[in-house]
Formats: C-alpha cells, sequence, structure tokens
C-alpha cells in the first residue's frame, strides 16, 4: 500500500515538473513591420512572448500593441523561431532582435 501511494506521488510530481517547465518555456517571433514618419521605414524584428500568447488567437494582438507602443504597424507575423535558430535571426534582426 505505502509502494503504491509513493508511487502515485512521485508520478504527481513529475507531472506537475512537467507542466511548470512547459509553461516556462521562450517563443520566439518573427515579423515584419513598418513606420511612416518621414518617409517609409521597415525593418525586420524577433521578439519573445510567453507561451500562453504565442500558442493563442492572440498573437498578432500582443505583438502590434508591442509595436504600436514605439510608433511601429505590424506587416506581418513570418512564424515562430526555434531556440537553435536564434543565432541566425540575431543577425538578420540586428537592433530589432528581442528589442520590442
Amino acid at each position: 500500500m505505502k509502494h503504491q501511494i509513493l508511487k502515485l506521488i512521485t508520478i504527481t510530481l513529475i507531472a506537475l515538473c512537467a507542466t511548470s517547465l512547459a509553461a516556462r518555456a521562450d517563443c520566439y517571433v518573427e515579423y515584419k513591420a513598418k513606420k511612416q514618419s518621414d518617409g517609409l521605414k521597415l525593418h525586420y524584428g524577433v521578439l519573445k512572448l510567453d507561451t500562453d500568447t504565442c500558442e493563442s488567437s492572440g498573437r498578432k494582438a500582443a505583438v502590434e500593441d508591442r509595436l504600436a507602443v514605439h510608433g511601429w504597424t505590424l506587416l506581418r507575423i513570418i512564424g515562430t523561431v526555434r531556440r537553435s535558430d536564434l543565432s541566425t535571426k540575431k543577425e538578420n534582426a540586428g537592433d530589432f532582435f528581442l528589442r520590442y
């Protein structure tokens, strides 16, 4: 009986830890944006979102809101970026890598 209870507690703790780690996973989104002040300005960037926002239908609105604060308009979300690809994306995004 004690063995079964201990096994159940262990399985529960493992499940809780796995859920906690998944919730903390990073989500990176690459996008294109524009700004119209003294001519047209365009940029490509990468920003970090929490996993819940990244996987929801509110992802686009979250990106739009962050960019709008700085006067940028979202043109499109290109997609999500894997952690292993971040160094390449950092080179491409330059100053706009994780800026917003």
